[in-house]
């Protein structure tokens, strides 16, 4: 039995998640505030008594490690010869990259998606190529059509797969994966599968590796693996890649090589060989562990902060939650939310298309702790909920401008919503992206669009917003349903920049 609610102190330790303000919560980055497996610890420790670290090499037990649990635990049956170790999964992708690839060529993802995949391509001077997810308000599909119109592009030349998907949760079936390996591979495409999520796993299911689907997807493909995120050992840097096609191998090793990423620390191999080997018992628990709190987080969602919504994943610890009801870039809801609760989480705006209207949180932590966040959340959603109804109507604002003058246009529900002169709002600039805060000057309401035309010289500016047919007012209807014409009033906020 492992203890997961002893709540420990990582602040001044070094650490990149903790090494923010006293008041903040961190439950941004992907590692886990749980102590680690002892048995890896002690296996640790026993190789810090030998008083020498010198450059190592990998022992036959690193290999054996490896082998034996994704034959034990993931079906493959891996051939010694097709691992090559790497400190991480990230710099490893880099060196694939540029080994694999030319600049200016264009790298295909399913987004939203993990962030640092934009980082690597784009860092490397390639171009990201995404393909949106389809997603119904519950779960998320990949639009085949749509993905196989980006392999036709020339310039495609490599897909990142993320598998289970971050940060989702989703756990790809079979036939998704055979999809991606037929078409990845008539167009010529290679495939990175980075599956270092694979352990953390919903009690009772199961992930099914890209390379295992078929011999097609073995062929074109290089796996990413590693025990530092179902094992918490990130600081360590120890992973592996799995690359069935010998030349495809060949020519990530010489890549490996001239990146100097093929040689391990002192700790790499016995924290490897002892997770592989020593933490099933742990892992066990701890994916129980962060099942109990994703159930917590659900129930509370659900009963406390009903403005959002939890999109359940079976994989990984990182929780996605929609918050597209309340009408607001998530980077301001991030934002507001670290500055006035301390709460810091991601904004889904930096996973791609897609992501703008959701949040990522970490859950990988004792429940006290969760619960401490989680009330931190009911408490900003609630006040930005009263301070910012504005944002909860059907359509976001209209911008109208003439000289100095900035006038947002929204629909309006008097009964249901009040805002008044010297009111605060956040909104996210759609040129660039960054949060401005600004004050409410003056209002101008109008009964209904025909109003609003009628008496557009009380803005007294020319109405240039592209997204509404001005010669017409009845054609208001294109943009808006019959019924939401009918509910709201329309007002014209006179805005000015703080």
């Amino acid at each position: 039995m492992y203890d997961f609610d002893n709540v420990i102190n990582r602040r001044n330790t070094d650490s990149i998640k903790w090494d923010v303000a006293e008041n903040e919560l961190p439950m941004w980055v992907a590692d886990m505030d749980f102590s680690v497996a002892p048995e890896i610890a002690e296996a640790i420790t026993e190789r810090t008594n030998h008083p020498v670290f010198g450059y190592s090499k990998l022992c036959d037990e690193w290999y054996d490690s490896y082998i034996n649990w994704w034959k034990r635990y993931h079906g493959i049956s891996m051939d010694r010869n097709s691992l090559l170790f790497c400190p991480g999964v990230v710099p490893a992708i880099s060196s694939m990259i540029r080994q694999l690839t030319s600049p200016g060529e264009k790298i295909i993802l399913l987004t939203p998606n993990y962030n640092h995949f934009f980082y690597c391509i784009e860092n490397n001077g390639r171009q990201v190529l995404e393909v949106e997810m389809d997603y119904d308000g519950q779960s998320y599909r990949i639009n085949f059509e749509r993905l196989e119109n980006a392999l036709r592009d020339t310039m495609a030349c490599m897909m990142i797969v993320c598998n289970p998907q971050n940060p989702t949760g989703n756990i790809w079936d079979k036939s998704d994966l055979e999809r991606i390996g037929q078409l990845c591979a008539k167009h010529g495409v290679t495939v990175i599968s980075d599956e270092i999520h694979c352990d953390i796993i919903t009690p009772g299911r199961q992930y099914i590796p890209f390379t295992s689907v078929s011999e097609l997807n073995k062929e074109i493909s290089i796996t990413c693996i590693a025990p530092t995120k179902a094992f918490n050992l990130a600081g360590l840097q120890t992973s592996a890649l799995y690359i069935p096609n010998k030349k495809l191998r060949s020519r990530i090793s010489a890549a490996l090589e001239k990146d100097e990423l093929s040689m391990p620390n002192t700790f790499a191999s016995t924290a490897a060989i002892a997770a592989f080997t020593k933490g099933r018992g742990w892992l066990d628990e701890m994916n129980e562990y962060v099942y109990k709190n994703k159930l917590i987080v659900k129930t509370f969602i659900e009963t406390e902060i009903p403005q959002i919504k939890l999109i359940w994943g079976d994989a990984t610890y990182l929780l996605w939650l929609d918050c597209s009801g309340l009408r607001t870039d998530s980077k301001v809801i991030a934002s507001g939310l670290r500055k006035s609760t301390g709460l810091f989480v991601m904004a889904g705006s930096y996973y791609g298309k897609g992501g703008k209207s959701f949040l990522r949180m970490n859950v990988a932590c004792p429940e006290s702790v969760l619960m401490d966040g989680l009330k931190r959340l009911k408490k900003y959603i609630q006040s930005f909920s009263h301070k910012h109804r504005m944002n909860l109507n059907p359509e976001p604002f209209k911008m109208i401008k003439s000289g100095q003058k900035t006038i947002e246009l929204r629909l309006y529900d008097e009964k249901r919503q009040s805002i008044k002169p010297g009111d605060r709002i956040e909104f996210v600039n759609t040129e660039d992206g960054n949060i401005l805060l600004s004050k409410v000057e003056k209002l101008y309401v109008f009964k209904d669009f025909e109003d609003l035309y009628k008496n557009l010289s009380l803005l007294k500016c020319g109405y240039t917003d592209n997204n509404i047919d001005t010669a017409n007012p009845g054609d208001m209807s294109k943009y808006y349903s019959s019924e939401q014409q009918e509910k709201y009033s329309v007002v014209g906020i006179e805005i000015k920049l703080i």
